[in-house]
């Protein structure tokens, strides 16, 4: 009977999501997002007072002093079509705090972003980045700058703090930043490796979101956040350190709050979705099915990331790159051909949140 509840538990499936280009996918996308504004999906809010916010009261947990901060979270995410050409563009304004969860320490603070780009454009293998040796890719997915430069054709358009954008790989529907998955001391910061000789004495401090604020004060997510999906965190978050289940299994603790879905869970910073790591059955999206920048093709040729817990976590580069990911990055333990797997994991998160119902 375990045995069945089990597998019923880990075979929860839903309906195939469809991603189109036309106005109406974008406006679908778009409503996917935690919008604080009331122009959204349909136009974008003027960055002045009456774009409307949502404000949090969050503890600074870093004292034992009853103090707070006062979070205002702004989001507006819309779509717009070209009369000429017919091209659908996506909007994208957000203050860099996510909504619906506190932070594991400092408060962060406000950081304007505002950017449009074609939405989910068509792209071919024919535009495909290639890795010609290992050390080629290490380049790359070992670099804090490898998302700095997005392709042309995407039309990126920055209204606001573009020279701050360069270490980001695209906003989370709450608003949040999915950061590129090195910081700048070139190692993963969860699962570094020291076969390089790097110095890594100054990682972030990651909170129970998974989340860490870096010395500009900026709030961003590299791995894939448990509180992406639960709103139970609002007041709750602490340091990962300080939670044992958090810093004994960090891997398996970004999946506890995940519904095995295919899902949205962000945008790109060149228009593509950031999806979840599952298929819609709801089987795991192997690495065996992502190419070399992090992203693969679905069933209607239509290019997505997915966003998981093992490096590089959302994507190395601007896809498509070649097909399969043949190399590994030097600078993680936690790869596709690492000593954690994640399918174990999550097979484990399962059996546990059973056992938790009984």
């Amino acid at each position: 009977m375990i045995i069945l509840c089990l597998l019923l538990l880990l075979s929860h499936a839903a309906e195939s999501l469809y991603m189109g280009t036309t106005l109406d996918d974008c406006y679908a996308v778009a409503r996917s997002f935690n919008n604080t504004c009331t122009q959204a999906p349909k136009a974008p809010a003027p960055w002045t007072s009456t774009f409307k916010s949502i404000t949090q009261s969050c503890p600074d947990t870093r004292t034992f002093q009853l103090k707070s901060c006062q979070i205002v979270v702004m989001l507006c995410v819309s779509c717009s079509q070209n009369a000429t050409t017919g091209q659908v563009r996506m909007r994208v304004q957000t203050n860099g705090l996510p909504r619906g969860h506190c932070y594991g320490g400092q408060c962060p603070a406000q950081r304007k972003i505002d950017f449009e780009v074609d939405f989910n454009k068509n792209v071919s293998m024919e535009k495909a980045i290639t890795f010609r040796s290992n050390n080629q890719f290490d380049d790359k997915a070992c670099s804090n700058m490898s998302l700095k430069v997005v392709p042309t054709w995407t039309n990126l358009k920055v209204y606001e703090d573009g020279h701050q954008m360069d270490d980001i790989a695209g906003i989370a529907i709450n608003g949040g930043i999915i950061k590129a998955p090195i910081v700048k001391y070139m190692m993963d910061p969860y699962f570094p490796t020291f076969t390089l000789g790097r110095n890594f004495t100054q990682s972030p401090t990651f909170d129970t979101c998974l989340g860490f604020v870096d010395e500009q004060s900026t709030y961003g997510y590299i791995m894939l956040s448990p509180c992406i999906s639960n709103s139970s965190m609002i007041a709750q978050n602490r340091s990962c350190g300080k939670d044992p289940f958090c810093s004994q299994d960090i891997k398996n603790h970004s999946l506890y709050f995940q519904n095995r879905q295919e899902r949205v869970l962000g945008i790109a910073k060149d228009g593509h979705i950031i999806q979840s790591p599952f298929f819609y059955e709801g089987s795991f999206i192997r690495c065996t099915n992502l190419d070399q920048c992090g992203g693969y093709f679905m069933e209607q040729q239509t290019y997505v990331y997915t966003w998981s817990n093992i490096f590089p976590y959302s994507m190395t580069c601007f896809g498509p790159g070649s097909q399969p990911s043949v190399y590994t990055a030097r600078c993680s333990e936690n790869t596709c051909s690492g000593r954690y797997l994640m399918e174990v994991g999550l097979i484990l998160m399962a059996l546990l949140q059973f056992i938790i119902l009984i």
